[in-house]
Parts: C-alpha cells; sequence; structure tokens
C-alpha cells in the first residue's frame, strides 16, 4: 500500500534526524515500534452478523473450499481471523495471551471460554489476492456468551472496517442494528451483504435491498454505504469480492496510523527545540536550571494529584448515574419487547437485555468518562501555561512541555488519537465486565417470573430493571475508579517521559555550551535545519496522507 511506504518513509527520516541529534533514547524506542507497526499492518475486516447470518458459509465460498465450522452451536463460536499461510496451521490465543499451536481439525470444537480468538493459516491464492485484508469470521453480535461481547468489543476496537451479514428473509435485526449504532461511536465505516438470496424471489429480493439500504443511511453519513446481494449456496458472491476490491486501504491506513505518526513528529520536534533553545540562551548553570524543572514538574504532579480527586467525585456524581440512567432508560423502552422474549425462555430474554445493554452502556461510557477527562487534562495543560509565564528561567522547556500535554488533550479527546493511545481499549474493558454481571445473574432472577404478558411486564419494569441497575451500580463505580487510575497513572507517566527527554536534550546543550564558538555555531545550524527537517516531514505527513 502507497500510504504505509509513504508512511514508513517519513519514521526512517525521523529516525536518521534522530540518531543525528541525540533525541533520548525513549524516544528512538517510540521510532522503533511504530516504524514496526506500520510494517507490519494489515487492515482487520471482520464479517459480522446475528448467528445463521451466513458468515462462515460465505467464506467457505469465497475460500472454494469448506473449511470453517457453520451450524455451530454459540458456545463454541470463536473469533477466526483468516490469514494466508504455505503451511496450513491453527494457532489459537489463551486469555492469558499465551498461544499454542492447535490441530486443524479441532477448528469446529474450540471453546470461547478457552480461547479469545483464532489465528487460521489457508495455503490459499485468493487471500494472495487480498493480501493486505484480514478477514476475521466472528460470533454471532445476537449472542449472550460473554467471551462474545469481548470479542466483539475488541474488534470495535482494533478493526479499521467491516462487513455486516443479514440474510434476506429477516433483514437487519435489532442486534445488527444495535451493532451499527456501536460501530458510528467510533465513525467505522461498513458494507452490508444480504445472504441467502437463493431463498427468495428476484422481488423480494430488490424490496429487501431497497428497505435495507434506507435503514443503512440513518447510520452512515456516507451515502455511498455499499449494500449487496450474496449466496453461498449458488457460489454467487460477486458483491462480496467488490467490496473487498473496493476498500479503500489507503484511506483506512491513514485513519488508523497518521495519528500515531504525527505524535512522533510531534516528540521529536520539541525536542530538537529544546536542545536549541538551551543552546542559545544565557543561562549556564545546569543544576539550577534541572531544580527549576523539579520544581516545576512537581507543580504539575500536584496538579494530576488535585484532578485525581475531581475526576473521582465527578464519575461519582455524573457519570455513575448517568450511565445507570441510561441503561434504566434503555430497558424501560424496551419492557414489550423484554416481556416476549421472556416468554420465549431464559435463553432468548437474555439475549434480548445483552443486546439492549451492550451498545448503550458502551456510548453512554464514552461519552461521559471522555468528556470528565477531557476536562481534567486541559485544566493540567492550563497549569503548565500558567507556569511557563511565571518561570523566569526555563520557559522554552516548559512551554514545550505545555505543547506536550496540550497534545496529550487532543490525543484523548479526538477520537483518531484516542485510538493512537489505547483510549477505546480502555472503554471496552471497562464495559465488557458489566454486561458479564448482568448476563450471569439473570436466569435466576428469571426463575420467579409468570408467564402472563402484562404481568410479566410489570415485573420486569418494578423488579428487574431496579434488580439490574442495583447491581451495576458497585460494579461501574469501581470500573471507573480503575479509569481513574490507569489516567492517572498515564498523565504521571507522560510528565515522566517529558521530564527524561528535556534533561536529555538539555544536557545535550550543555555540552554544545562547552565547545568553542564555532562549534557552538554549527551545533546550532544543525538543530536549526533538523527542525527545518521536521516541519518538512510534518507538512508531507498531512499533505500527501489521504486522511488529514
Amino acid at each position: 500500500m502507497e500510504e504505509k511506504r509513504h508512511l514508513l518513509n517519513i519514521v526512517e527520516q525521523l529516525q536518521v534526524v534522530s540518531e543525528n541529534n541525540d533525541i533520548s533514547q525513549i524516544t528512538l524506542q517510540d521510532i522503533n515500534e511504530v516504524r514496526e507497526e506500520i510494517a507490519n499492518f494489515v487492515i482487520l475486516l471482520p464479517l459480522m452478523g446475528s448467528f445463521n447470518a451466513g458468515k462462515s458459509s460465505l467464506l467457505n465460498s469465497f475460500l472454494n473450499r469448506d473449511f470453517l465450522p457453520v451450524n455451530i452451536v454459540p458456545e463454541t463460536a470463536v473469533a477466526t481471523e483468516i490469514h494466508y499461510g504455505e503451511e496450513e496451521k491453527l494457532i489459537g490465543k489463551r486469555k492469558n495471551g499465551k498461544l499454542e499451536q492447535l490441530d486443524l481439525t479441532q477448528l469446529s470444537m474450540v471453546s470461547s471460554k478457552d480461547y479469545i480468538c483464532l489465528y487460521l493459516y489457508l495455503n490459499e491464492e485468493i487471500l494472495l489476492k487480498y493480501k493486505d485484508i484480514i478477514l476475521v469470521d466472528m460470533p454471532g453480535v445476537d449472542s449472550t456468551v460473554e467471551e462474545h461481547n469481548q470479542a466483539i468489543m475488541n474488534y470495535i476496537r482494533d478493526g479499521v472496517s467491516y462487513i455486516i451479514l443479514a440474510d434476506v428473509e429477516h433483514g437487519l435485526k435489532e442486534s445488527t442494528m444495535q451493532l451499527l449504532d456501536e460501530l458510528n461511536l467510533y465513525d467505522i465505516p461498513f458494507s452490508v451483504l444480504l445472504t441467502k438470496t437463493d431463498r427468495k424471489l428476484p422481488k423480494d429480493i430488490n424490496e429487501m435491498k431497497m428497505h435495507v439500504t434506507e435503514i443503512v443511511h440513518t447510520y452512515s453519513e456516507d451515502d455511498n454505504t455499499y449494500v449487496g446481494l450474496v449466496s453461498a449456496k449458488k457460489g454467487e458472491i460477486a458483491d462480496f469480492h467488490r467490496v473487498l476490491s473496493n476498500l479503500d486501504k489507503e484511506k483506512l491506513t491513514s485513519i488508523q496510523l497518521v495519528p500515531k505518526v504525527d505524535i512522533l513528529v510531534g516528540s521529536v520536534k520539541r525536542e530538537l527545540d529544546l536542545q536549541l533553545n538551551h543552546l542559545v540562551s544565557e543561562d549556564s548553570n545546569l543544576d539550577q536550571t534541572i531544580r527549576q524543572l523539579q520544581r516545576n514538574l512537581k507543580e504539575i504532579n500536584d496538579e494530576i494529584g488535585f484532578e485525581e480527586k475531581v475526576i473521582e467525585q465527578r464519575f461519582r456524581e455524573e457519570a455513575v448515574v448517568q450511565i445507570l440512567d441510561d441503561v434504566e432508560e434503555a430497558l424501560e423502552r424496551n419492557v414489550t419487547a423484554l416481556a416476549k422474549a421472556g416468554q420465549s425462555g431464559d435463553k432468548a430474554f437474555t439475549q434480548a437485555v445483552n443486546s439492549i445493554i451492550r451498545p448503550v452502556v458502551l456510548k453512554s461510557a464514552d461519552m461521559n468518562v471522555q468528556e470528565i477527562l477531557n476536562d481534567s487534562a486541559v485544566s493540567i495543560s492550563e497549569k503548565l501555561i500558567n507556569l511557563q509565564t511565571k518561570s523566569e528561567l526555563f520557559t522554552g522547556a516548559l512551554q514545550k512541555q505545555a505543547d506536550s500535554f496540550s497534545r496529550f488533550v487532543k490525543v484523548i479527546s479526538d477520537p483518531k488519537y484516542r485510538v493512537a493511545v489505547g483510549g477505546a481499549a480502555i472503554l471496552t474493558t471497562i464495559v465488557a465486565p458489566w454486561i458479564e454481571l448482568i448476563v450471569f445473574f439473570l436466569p435466576e432472577i428469571l426463575k420467579i417470573f409468570v408467564n402472563n404478558q402484562k404481568k410479566l411486564e410489570e415485573q420486569i419494569r418494578h423488579e428487574l430493571i431496579p434488580e439490574i441497575i442495583s447491581k451495576l451500580r458497585p460494579e461501574v463505580q469501581t470500573s471507573l475508579l480503575n479509569v481513574k487510575d490507569q489516567f492517572v497513572e498515564n498523565m504521571r507517566k507522560e510528565l515522566e517521559k517529558e521530564k527524561e527527554t528535556i534533561v536529555t536534550a538539555i544536557h545535550q546543550a550543555e555540552e554544545q555550551k562547552k565547545a568553542d564558538e564555532h562549534k557552538q555555531n554549527t551545533k546550532i545550524k544543525q538543530l536549526q535545519e533538523a527542525l527545518e527537517q521536521i516541519q518538512q516531514l510534518e507538512n508531507v505527513l498531512f499533505k500527501e496522507s489521504v486522511v488529514q
């Protein structure tokens, strides 16, 4: 992909400039990690839909071999990534992250209780044709199995684009439309394929396609979101190939990787600025400069401690209340549907509750948590700027540090940058246990329920929903405290990182100050030229990248 080559070229030039100008090891390590990530980047393309939507059948038709298991029970379905490999093999990833090789015959027997996902390597030429795309056969979105919820949320975080499958007989089910809500939350593009077209007459197929297209356009700002038709049974999968061929790989690559390169470029630029500012300044007392820096950093650390208390209070008084209110409102809005599901049995009811709660808590947590964290990050950044205006001694370095935290605010505020630093990972990690808790205790509650529709609605409204909220409250409170701890830890790590880069920069500048005037002037010119190179790289990054 051209975008990968373009970004790799920028990172390689960035590394040369950094190595030639004694940039800190911590930044050089970041450069190496991002370069490796770009080199290994592929587009994850999960196939998602309800159980029996035909995901595995479609992939078998695509591969021209019946390899992936179909009609398996939900408890054994595991997210399966399909890679090209000369040697065919199956690798399982356990919950502790350990990888182990499995026998290919175990594919239909692997349990989601034991494995997070599977990596299936097949020696099929068709996979080479789409070598930059990794297809993922996903569990059904209407599953009640807690591991599936985690898998779905993991790929919402890691996936770059999606293919939504729905059979032509039923169209987009409620659970699938709720999935579209989740994708929309993170502005993730998708296509839709209606499967099993062999089961309907052409007139009925076209009517369903028009109906689904209208629904899709309410979830997507892109009026060109593709809706196609496939029949795995007849081998009519041209629209599936069309989706793969028309995937805007360059744009999707840019969305994922440009923010990470942008952060790197900014880091190197700040360090070069720090070296130059200190080298040309009249201050020559290194010890005094370091002491002033430590005093400034202590003030910022104290500010982080203050904001930690603010976050905890706002989480307790605002976020927890709003998240639970959103869950309660969503459940009450669906009481009739829940009662109907309850009459069909425990499994149907649990599935219905799960499909309602998952998108609601994810969206509510995102909105409420990010707003509070962003406010605190802004406060810390403003504290840095205020210190800079008061500090007569080390204003250059402190200003660059303020710039750094301003960028951190941008990182946690902009969805593109949240992906770059794993912000989405925090949310998907905390939300999954909430859903697991509900799935776990629902069957016990249902044993006392009556089967009369009206009475069941009353029990759901007055007994079940309050019980769910009661169970969720301590779990949400505990989870948000963990988010607060992680956020504060990240801020302090950012502060320590800045301290290391600043100290490295001023030490380099002090070494140059000991040299004669000619060498100092040469170094000043070198740093100025390096900054010009970095500015050019920054311009090229956004001018030539697909996404700005």
